[in-house]
């Protein structure tokens, strides 16, 4: 199978993008084209946002995802951790897969539990409406 990354606002290829996975540098709407020489298929375009924006000033940049990619469980260290800080898993497609507020707490476990194998983005919000966004990828 070759894949080929696009971008669908304008249906054109991303140069070198023909991995598997592909991690998006730039806030935009992708999809990926399957083709297997006899047959060629495209994902749904998938909409990445918060890219680069407000990053967490309040953890002073201290926040670390191990192991990653993780098979049962992986956990995510911060640094110092404000009131009111959430942590959402989001798959692929844009769904909330997890969600919860640290409420001070410097370590969380995630344990796979209904996540299947694929891509997740951990979305961090402080209190402060500063976002993070990382990549997770679960096997």
């Amino acid at each position: 199978v070759t894949y080929q990354w696009i971008d669908c606002a304008t249906h054109t290829n991303i140069t070198g993008a023909t991995s598997q996975s592909y991690t998006a540098t730039a806030n935009g709407s992708y999809a990926v084209i399957l083709n297997n020489g006899n047959c060629t298929d495209s994902s749904a375009c998938v909409s990445i946002v918060n890219l680069g924006v407000n990053q967490l000033t309040s953890h002073n940049g201290q926040f670390s995802i191990s192991p990653n990619p993780f098979t049962e469980q992986t956990t995510i260290t911060f640094g110092d951790v404000q009131k009111n800080t959430s942590v959402k898993i989001i798959d692929i497609l844009g769904n909330e897969v997890r969600s919860t507020v640290l409420n001070g707490v410097n370590n969380l476990v995630i344990e796979k539990g209904d996540m299947h194998a694929g891509i997740y983005f951990i979305q961090i919000t402080d209190e402060y409406h500063n976002v993070l966004n990382r990549k997770v990828i679960v096997n």
